[in-house]
């Protein structure tokens, strides 16, 4: 009798674990497929742009206490050269940087700065027309992994308890890409078990997929030259399946994410010194909405069933050069210019209706945006912090205030309550929390 009981119990147990895996599974595929924020842990921003790399915080977020006069940070950090900006899950912040010639990758706590582990990485790139040679990329976080790609086309993933380097692979020189104006700088997205690539190799090499667990590659697709555009996931209300939408140098692709297959494709971008580096942000009704500057505009389609509308295309209510804009309900708030031309502006506009609703003009430069509930926050590339109400009626500022002097080219982030910015500045580069 005993020992049918103990059977049983342990029946019971295994087809419990059993359950759970799948359940495990089940959680850790929607959180990859970015199909809900829920499933992100408050605080965290665990890649480019944040939980669903729109620019989005999650929803019980918190906002920083002092705003309007940020006179001291909470911790700063000496950090080497780059752009990248930081990932933050757990209350851990991975940094991403060039110190004495090689590429690191730091994992410090949010609370104070202190050190968790380093780890340095292999680099080869040399710089284009900008001297600054460190990584572009914002690290991916994802199921225990930091998944890395250096300026020179480096993919590494390594264990975010201990920093382990679990594989890593030149993946750029692999498919014979070029290093394009500033090397490689367009963020990993990871789906499930997959690392997307935007690579920019020739024949089969512009997008690839490699496995999680070894980095072996799975698929490659197109043959197209990398953006500094990061890659997304559409959500298809009318698709049996999610689609991966990646924004090459020249045109727009949707593919497969289980074969790479190209479901459609249209143009975006223009030849000559331009540059796609704004992320592409999906509307409530499934449209897409791109951006570029140097002649390029907006653009706006509607993906149907494997095919494409273009709505509109060329048009100029929005010249990004590589602010990537944050939706509010049905309107978006954008950083309009170029970091190397001229004043900039902050704008509102109804992407439906081809409007610009209202500017403010004279802003210190372009400016990288975070959505926080029905508020924005927007950090110049010279250092004010603008907070300001997510409403189509006009411009409304709740607080203005400034930051060290320097170059925040690099996409910030917002976790517990901490405003997590880089400054790139020569000289003076560090990464500071503001809370």
């Amino acid at each position: 009798m005993e020992r049918r009981i103990m059977r049983s119990r342990v029946s019971i147990h295994e087809k419990w674990g059993t359950v759970r895996s799948w359940l495990k599974m089940i959680a850790t595929l929607v959180l990859g497929l970015h199909l809900h924020s829920d499933f992100v842990q408050a605080g965290d921003w665990p890649q480019i742009l944040g939980p669903n790399r729109d620019g989005v915080a999650s929803v019980n977020e918190k906002l920083p206490s002092n705003l309007g006069g940020l006179p001291k940070p909470a911790w700063s950090l000496p950090c080497g050269q780059g752009y990248a900006g930081v990932a933050i899950v757990d209350g851990k912040v991975a940094i991403f940087d060039l110190n004495g010639g090689t590429e690191r990758l730091r994992l410090v706590s949010l609370v104070d700065g202190s050190p968790i582990w380093e780890k340095k990485l292999s680099s080869s790139y040399r710089g284009g027309i900008d001297p600054d040679n460190g990584p572009r990329a914002v690290p991916t976080i994802s199921q225990g992994n930091v998944i890395t790609y250096g300026a020179s086309g480096q993919l590494s993933c390594l264990s975010l308890e201990t920093g382990e380097v679990r594989w890593s692979k030149d993946i750029r020189s692999l498919y014979k890409a070029e290093e394009g104006y500033f090397g490689a700088g367009s963020s990993p997205l990871v789906i499930g078990n997959r690392v997307i690539v935007s690579v920019g190799g020739k024949k089969k090499g512009g997008v690839v997929s490699v496995n999680l667990e070894d980095g072996r590659v799975e698929w490659e697709s197109t043959g197209a030259e990398a953006s500094y555009a990061s890659p997304i996931v559409l959500q298809q209300t009318e698709a049996k399946d999610s689609i991966l939408f990646v924004p090459t140098r020249l045109i727009a692709y949707g593919l497969s994410i289980e074969s790479g297959e190209t479901l459609f494709k249209f143009p975006f971008g223009q030849q000559g010194p331009t540059v796609n580096a704004a992320t592409p942000i999906q509307m409530n009704d499934g449209s897409l909405f791109l951006t570029a500057s140097y002649g390029i505009g907006s653009t706006l389609v509607k993906p149907s069933n494997g095919s494409v509308q273009v709505v509109y295309s060329g048009e100029m209510i929005l010249s990004s050069q590589y602010s990537t804009p944050v939706r509010v309900g049905n309107y978006l708030y954008a950083s309009d210019g170029r970091a190397d031309m001229g004043p900039a502006s902050i704008k509102c506009i109804d992407p439906y209706q081809k409007k610009v609703l209202w500017e403010k003009t004279g802003l210190p430069g372009v400016a990288h945006l975070i959505a926080i509930g029905q508020t924005v926050l927007a950090v110049t590339a010279e250092g004010t912090v603008y907070h300001f109400k997510a409403t189509p009626e006009k411009w409304e500022m709740i607080s203005e205030g400034e930051v060290e002097q320097g170059l925040y080219r690099a996409i910030p982030a917002i976790s517990d309550g901490n405003l997590v910015i880089r400054n790139s500045a020569q000289g003076k580069s560090n990464v500071s929390a503001y809370r």
